[in-house]
């Protein structure tokens, strides 16, 4: 039993730590059984080989399904996929970022510790029997099951509609959705205060993208004229009046999509046709690649794809335009085309770097947006941040469970027009919760009364609905109660989130 003793204290330690969360009935149950077969002499028939394979595959597995992982399943294909697997390069630097030395020294100091009361002969079953019991006590797990059906009720219920007849004067619409941008991000570079934020009219600073991932941040975007809908609703069709595209077209606008890489990575550039409608992607050959993102597809300069949408957008003489554009620029694992393949800058250096160039870029397109005299309501949202600090739970680069560190974001709404008369002091800053109906509600209500007309944008942010914090994916929620976060993923059961 050394060894299982030893693996049980381990996990003790690192349950205590909040790096996982003990499974007090599965562990139960193991460690009776160990002791029964333990005192049949099971294990001492079986060859020392089957012995060690066995006990590997019911150790790892029970760690794996208490840690904050998700289901290996889900991990084994992502792993084994072509299509999604990132570069080796990618793989060695998230493992170097992962690794706690310090926790290491730790268990590493608890195996010498049990490997002397073995010798000293002292029975370390009574401890790990008693830290076991002490398990459940330790934190708390309420039933919100309730509650999340509720919330899906009501944002079932919300539905923003676009008026058919635009306000006077026309203007456009550039939808900038940008991978890998939160609050948290910023902070942990220093750039929360960096002049790009005080280009906009208006900053909200409690926008919550709901999801760690591109695409379904794509999708939530695209149908943001209805309430927050489940994750698994979102690859499903539903009414058309929650399209934000398709009401658009309704209100006379040309849409487009583009996007600075090829979209092929996830499908996105299909998702986003498929479960968004939205267009097809402009072309993107011909342009140099800035950056190679990590399954070493390129990347293109912000400003140089969004000037050639500009252009053709003008060729084509139409009243009123709208652009979907998604950029990747600060994707974790991009890495400058100019920059030696396997020699990688520390990640919050090369972030820091990416974020200033996109920030400068956005810019020089609002610059050429100004220049051209035509009235255009910007809307800049992130699709979700980088997790470049990490926390207790996940590691930095993960963002397998939607944390309100990775998806609250920066929002911004910036007015470009000579008919536009800008504030006094801005942005001028929300601090609502809200999520993407807000940004339906904005732009319906621009469209209904002109946002260049006075006081127009003003009277739209002050009737702007919130949205209480719940975030998911396909095997993690995040719900925000009265008492902090929860979360429920494999083990099926509400755990508290530990302060981070």
């Amino acid at each position: 039993m050394l060894y299982w003793n030893f693996y049980f204290l381990a996990k003790f330690y690192l349950h205590f730590r909040e790096h996982i969360h003990i499974h007090f009935g599965a562990n139960l149950v193991l460690i009776i059984f160990l002791l029964i077969f333990s005192a049949m002499g099971f294990f001492r028939k079986l060859p020392k080989k089957i012995q060690f394979i066995l006990s590997i595959f019911v150790a790892i597995s029970l760690l794996w399904y208490e840690s904050w992982l998700p289901p290996f399943r889900f991990v084994f294909q992502f792993l084994t996929d072509p299509a999604q697997r990132p570069s080796k390069e990618y793989m060695v630097e998230f493992l170097r970022q992962a690794l706690n030395p310090l926790e290491l020294l730790l268990l590493i100091g608890l195996g010498v510790l049990c490997c002397l009361a073995y010798r000293k002969r002292v029975r370390l079953t009574p401890f790990v029997l008693v830290f076991l019991f002490m398990t459940p006590l330790y934190g708390s797990s309420p039933n919100l099951n309730s509650a999340l059906d509720q919330f899906f009720r009501l944002e079932s219920k919300r539905v923003v509609h676009f008026s058919a007849l635009p306000a006077s004067p026309d203007f456009d619409i550039v939808l900038l959705h940008v991978c890998s941008l939160s609050w948290d991000d910023l902070k942990a570079v220093g750039l929360q205060n960096d002049s790009f934020f005080s280009q906009f009219d208006y900053l909200l600073t409690q926008f919550n993208t709901v999801t760690g991932y591109s695409n379904p941040a794509a999708y939530h975007l695209l149908r943001a004229n209805c309430g927050q809908s489940s994750h698994d609703r979102l690859y499903t069709d539903v009414s058309r009046e929650c399209y934000m595209m398709e009401n658009l077209r309704g209100a006379g606008y040309r849409t487009y999509t583009v996007f600075n890489h090829d979209g092929k990575y996830s499908e996105m550039a299909k998702g986003v046709v498929a479960q968004g409608k939205a267009d097809p992607m402009m072309e993107v050959e011909g342009l140099p690649a800035e950056e190679y993102n990590f399954d070493n597809s390129p990347i293109y300069n912000n400003y140089a794809i969004l000037k050639r949408w500009w252009e053709l957008r003008q060729s084509h003489g139409s009243k009123r335009a709208v652009v979907y554009y998604n950029s990747i620029t600060l994707h974790d694992g991009a890495r400058r085309a100019s920059q030696e393949k396997g020699v990688p800058k520390p990640r919050s250096v090369m972030y820091k770097e990416f974020a200033q160039s996109l920030f400068r870029d956005l810019e020089r397109f609002f610059d050429l947006l100004s220049s051209s005299n035509r009235n255009v309501v910007v809307v800049f949202v992130p699709e979700h941040g980088a997790a470049l600090q990490g926390t207790k739970i996940q590691t930095a680069g993960l963002r397998e469970i939607p944390l309100p560190q990775i998806t609250t974001v920066p929002v911004g709404i910036k007015f470009i027009g000579k008919g536009y008369v800008h504030l006094a002091q801005k942005p001028k800053t929300i601090d609502k919760p809200v999520s993407y109906l807000a940004i339906a509600h904005l732009l319906a209500s621009f469209l209904k009364i002109s946002s260049f007309a006075e006081r127009g944008a003003e009277n739209a942010f002050f009737t702007i609905p919130e949205t209480g914090f719940m975030a998911e994916n396909q095997h993690a929620c995040v719900l925000k109660s009265r008492n902090g976060f929860f979360y429920r993923g494999k083990q099926k059961k509400w755990i508290k989130l530990p302060n981070t």
